[in-house]
């Protein structure tokens, strides 16, 4: 080979190299900047290795967490039935403004009770982490930017 097709040959390996890091970047991510995915919040092996939680701390996690669990399928099986009442009375002929505010306000009612799910959850397991641990938490919270969301999404039906 001569110069040239080596040097475009170890070019293109270059680049192929460079992709998948390129790819992995998101918006306003820079490089050795990872991201978080905010169910770490929830993932019990995540948080168990992050704050080195104890034995007791893993088991009242797992119980919060099955807490959790509970109340998001309750709320998650009450949103069917809301946006199918919804899309009823928005199909007839002259839909009531009325009616399908009150429906409307029913998704947000049970939007809001995944948030309170998750609040309580918040709660629940800040309560029993120990102040470096609370730390480490409330740093990775302020990380993804939880606070500062801005107003709360509309609900959707699918």
């Amino acid at each position: 080979m001569t110069l040239k097709p080596k040097a475009l040959v170890l070019a293109i390996l270059f680049v192929l190299l460079a992709l998948p890091v390129l790819a992995d970047q998101r918006p306003g991510q820079r490089p050795g900047n990872p991201s978080v995915d905010p169910s770490a919040l929830t993932n019990p092996r995540f948080l168990a290795h992050y704050l080195n939680l104890t034995p007791a701390q893993i088991t009242q996690t797992q119980g919060f967490l099955k807490t959790l669990q509970t109340a998001l399928q309750a709320v998650q099986t009450a949103r069917a039935p809301l946006c199918q009442h919804l899309r009823t009375d928005l199909g007839v002929s002259s839909p009531d403004p009325a009616t399908v505010g009150r429906d409307f306000l029913a998704l947000v009612n049970n939007q809001a009770g995944v948030k309170a799910a998750l609040q309580a959850f918040d709660a629940s397991f800040s309560a029993i982490l120990n102040g470096d641990q609370l730390a480490k938490y409330d740093a990775l919270k302020q990380l993804l930017h939880l606070g500062d969301r801005g107003p709360e999404p509309l609900p959707v039906c699918p």
